[in-house]
């Protein structure tokens, strides 16, 4: 009798939740094209769900898990039930969150995130981490451990950038929580919006931004509009504060803009300085001088803007697009779906 098994069970945190969108969510119709089959539960875990998803967990090849922290004991019940556990993470949940709800218990850094953090690396069969500051850390945990960033879909060619008469859209795209980066150079904005009163401020978000003296034109956060929204970027904004939090960070905003050709001004933070190599695919900056004169030289100068943007293109379709990820993660799940064990 042939094993009659569905294939995968993806846990998320949620179907609108950045990372499952683009960690888990983007892979599904390649997961359809290979004939596999799965089953997804988003969002929190009550206490008859996680009694439901203990029953059901015999029945799948292998349990997919992206980033939740879950309790030790509940760890220990799911791997009995189900040793083949996927472990996906892209955040450096060991390390004090400076963004988001202040009390919270499993807000990462707090004792209880981080034993949770602990216990399902050493659970899992397999970990994914998003960059290599997170696989350091995982790495003497886990049993089996890939590096795998955040897919981007990157247009086959680069689309020619329209000429407008109005000034260069300045933008930064991201999650609500994520608006106070922007308060660390809120001094630069105002500085180079005085100096540059033709540029145009924009902010794709959930909710909107707002800093006194500069009009910002905000734009929510839904597809299609958000992604047509930052097309029209000629300058991407990644600000970060230095500390382990920050370091954790994917650089999603970075492989976005450069996805779209958009040339970058980011903090010299984590995988930032992977990714930006300055003078070639953008500018670091880490003092407001930096920033300040980052900005003034990408504003005046069309064509530095047009061979940043043509460098990061190529950068992130040889090596961080949906297609190029998807060989990566295939490799992990196919041991696993082929055979149903490993």
């Amino acid at each position: 009798m042939g094993d009659e098994r569905r294939h995968i069970l993806f846990l998320i945190m949620g179907r609108n939740v950045p990372s499952s969108k683009f960690r888990v969510l983007t892979y599904l119709p390649l997961l359809n094209e290979q004939g596999w089959t799965y089953d997804i539960i988003a969002g929190g875990m009550g206490l008859i769900q996680k009694f439901r998803i203990l029953k059901k967990a015999p029945e799948y090849r292998v349990i997919f898990v992206q980033k939740k922290l879950m309790p030790v004991h509940y760890v220990r019940l799911l791997r009995r039930r189900n040793p083949r556990l996927i472990y996906d993470f892209d955040d450096a949940l060991y390390a004090l969150e400076p963004t988001g709800k202040r009390f919270r218990m499993k807000k990462p850094g707090t004792a209880y995130a981080k034993r949770c953090l602990k216990r399902i690396i050493q659970a899992a069969d397999h970990v994914i981490a998003g960059n290599d500051t997170l696989a350091l850390h995982a790495r003497p945990l886990a049993k089996n451990l890939t590096v795998l960033p955040t897919p981007v879909v990157v247009p086959e060619t680069l689309p020619e950038k329209k000429a407008v008469e109005d000034g260069p859209v300045i933008g930064w795209i991201g999650t609500g929580r994520n608006l106070v980066y922007l308060d660390g150079i809120r001094d630069v904005i105002r500085t180079v919006a005085d100096k540059y009163p033709q540029a145009r401020w924009r902010v794709i978000s959930s909710e909107p931004y707002r800093l006194d003296g500069v009009p910002i034109q905000n734009v929510r956060w839904e597809a299609p509009t958000a992604d047509e929204a930052l097309a029209e970027f000629d300058i991407g904004l990644m600000p970060l504060t230095d500390d382990p939090w920050s370091r954790g960070k994917c650089a999603f905003k970075v492989l976005q803009y450069m996805a779209a050709g958009i040339p970058t001004v980011a903090s010299p933070v984590g995988m930032n300085t992977e990714l930006i190599r300055e003078g070639v695919t953008g500018c670091l900056a880490g003092e407001s001088t930096e920033w300040i004169n980052a900005l003034t030289a990408l504003i005046d100068n069309v064509a530095l803007r047009t061979r940043f943007g043509k460098n990061g293109y190529r950068l992130v379709k040889e090596g961080f697009a949906l297609d190029v990820c998807w060989q990566k993660m295939k490799g992990v799940l196919e041991p696993y779906l082929n055979s149903g064990m490993v």
